[in-house]
């Protein structure tokens, strides 16, 4: 045997440790889910699928696209939010020609879609993953980081593979791809962190070249439009100049449509997540109640009567807190509240208790005092203030800074105050962060909607202490923005007293020609709630009159499908005022 060969083989061992290491690492981290999910789906054995990843989604695959429509983007992703609507025609660019051309127009071709597998990934060698906010685009990216560091862990032990035929997967944030030096960097960085040190192993690092000049890597780049919008357009032309020096490894980017812009993935096909439909759902219900099949039916019969909730129920994050809302009604240990069959009506209700159940409901003791209830109402009435402040600066991200300011805390550095209040809210899961970066890294509300119903809950708060005249500013400026739909929805919902709110959107000498606002206070009252509805029934046959009232006498095509949409709850168009 040559004098070299055990020191060979015992380097060889030590760089595939460390790369097992690596792998490790990286599928534990990812199967970490929030402390809201039950105990038996947040702790499966080493090496063990996540009991959700059986759960497999629906995508769309988007065929002529030359650019998104942002502002479009954004009204259709709030009609989704607000009525779980699909449009599987939003990205076409001739869809509005198609409708208003002459008879014989050729019709555009049936959508594709199909459902995320093992093999979804080898469809193409790179492949864009768009969605609103809550429908599972991270959850994606993870499950397939998981998947692969399992597999390619468990064929290394096995010597089924060598290092050489190995094929190393990479999760990174592209927030932090954004801010390293070069894109090479920023992929190293995000190896670094499953290893909790400034640089990976020499060997690991290396390897990582290696494999980017092949074919043999697997990039799953996150959250593309959290990167900020000043440094957006040198980090696409840094990105395009990456992928053209690297042209073999694979690649899934995920971005939310409302910031999908640019173009980063040169020759990636886009798709788009689709929400959970009824069968999906009903899947999730029964693994979250594994062991209590009644309360899986139980959730089923609550949801079913609630029909602008059994919609939202389609965008997984949001079924996930309901779950949990009503897993909560049902097992509560301590006296007052709500019966156990309660379940919200309205989604102003569903976001209170999701919000609250977060800050205290929902500890693992399930205990809370009568003082826990109160600082959780305390803590939800200043995220309220700082959510409003954010929402008027068109902030859906912030720096913790922005976030103090917003608090009404004065001062250029961080405090420690705000610090520990951050915190305690990073860990509770009502707040999360975007990028790696500790203390100083980007910061925004668990969903979208979250964002939505603090602000309207300030706005409501406000207009309690100091009367309706002290918001109308902010909603007549907010009401020519569709998207501040959601918020000025959910104020109608949070108002001891909605009624100046409806007829200031209904007076049609300030409304503008496809009486856009109108059509938004006729989506106000549904979510008013039926006993006030009752009690201002006049108020409501009085809009329901002048909504039929309008259908009846503006006879174009644009303007009655305008209508008819917005009355569906299904508003697409850009209202402009008068």
């Amino acid at each position: 045997m040559p004098a070299d060969l055990p020191a060979l083989i015992r380097v060889r061992s030590r760089k595939v440790r460390e790369v097992l290491d690596y792998l490790d690492r990286l599928a534990a981290e990812q199967a970490v889910l929030p402390a809201y999910f039950p105990q038996h789906l947040r702790a499966p054995r080493p090496g063990e699928i996540l009991p959700f990843d059986t759960i497999r989604q629906q995508l769309l695959v988007i065929e002529e696209r030359d650019r998104l429509n942002q502002a479009q983007a954004r009204v259709n992703e709030q009609s989704r939010t607000r009525d779980g609507f699909e449009d599987e025609r939003i990205y076409s660019p001739r869809y509005g020609e198609l409708r208003d051309s002459e008879p014989g127009a050729t019709e555009e071709k049936q959508p594709v879609t199909f459902r995320w597998d093992r093999r979804a990934v080898f469809r193409q060698r790179r492949m864009v993953i768009l969605g609103d906010p809550g429908y599972g685009k991270s959850w994606l990216l993870k499950y397939e980081a998981r998947r692969w560091a399992v597999e390619q862990a468990q064929a290394l032990r096995e010597q089924r593979l060598d290092l050489e035929e190995l094929t190393l997967p990479v999760f990174a944030h592209l927030n932090e791809l954004a801010t390293a030096a070069s894109i090479e960097a920023g992929l190293e960085q995000a190896v670094c962190r499953y290893w909790g040190k400034d640089q990976p192993p020499r060997f690991l690092a290396g390897l990582l070249r290696d494999k980017l000049a092949g074919e043999r890597c697997l990039l799953l780049l996150d959250a593309y439009d959290e990167v900020s919008a000043p440094s957006r357009e040198a980090f696409v032309r840094e990105l395009r100049r990456f992928f053209d020096n690297h042209p073999q490894p694979r690649v899934l980017l995920s971005s939310r449509i409302v910031g999908y812009v640019g173009e980063p993935l040169p020759r990636g096909q886009e798709v788009e997540l689709l929400g959970f439909d009824a069968r999906q759902s009903r899947a999730v219900a029964e693994l979250w109640f594994a062991d209590q099949p009644e309360q899986a039916q139980s959730f089923r019969a609550v949801s079913r009567n609630q029909p602008a909730i059994r919609q939202m129920l389609r965008i997984p994050l949001l079924l996930n807190l309901a779950l949990r809302t009503h897993q909560y009604f049902q097992t509560r240990i301590y006296g007052g509240g709500p019966p156990p069959e309660y379940f919200p009506g309205r989604r102003a209700e569903l976001y209170a208790h999701c919000l609250s159940g977060l800050l205290i409901l929902w500890r693992e003791e399930k205990h809370a005092t009568e003082e826990d209830n109160l600082a959780a109402h305390a803590d939800l009435d200043r995220l309220a203030r700082a959510a409003f402040v954010l929402a008027e600066q068109g902030l859906d991200i912030f720096r913790p800074l922005d976030l103090q300011r917003a608090l009404g805390e004065d001062g250029e550095d961080y405090t420690p105050e705000t610090s520990r209040f951050v915190g305690r809210l990073l860990a509770r899961g009502v707040l999360v962060r975007t990028a790696v970066g500790g203390g100083s890294a980007p910061l925004m509300y668990l969903h979208r909607t979250f964002h939505e119903y603090l602000a309207a809950r300030h706005l409501a708060n406000r207009a309690r202490r100091e009367g309706w005249r002290a918001i109308e500013p902010v909603v007549e400026a907010w009401s020519w923005e569709p998207e501040r739909d959601v918020i000025l929805e959910l104020l109608a919902g949070e108002l001891d007293d909605p009624e100046p709110l409806l007829k200031h959107l209904a007076n049609p000498a300030t409304d503008g020609y496809f009486r856009g606002r109108l059509a938004l206070a006729a989506r106000c009252v549904g979510e008013m709630g039926e006993t006030r509805k009752t009690g201002m029934a006049d108020v409501v046959l009085e809009l329901t009159k002048e909504v039929f009232r309008f259908i009846e006498t503006r006879k174009e095509g644009r303007a009655l499908k305008y209508m008819l949409d917005a009355g569906a709850g299904l508003l697409r168009g850009k209202r402009s005022p008068p």
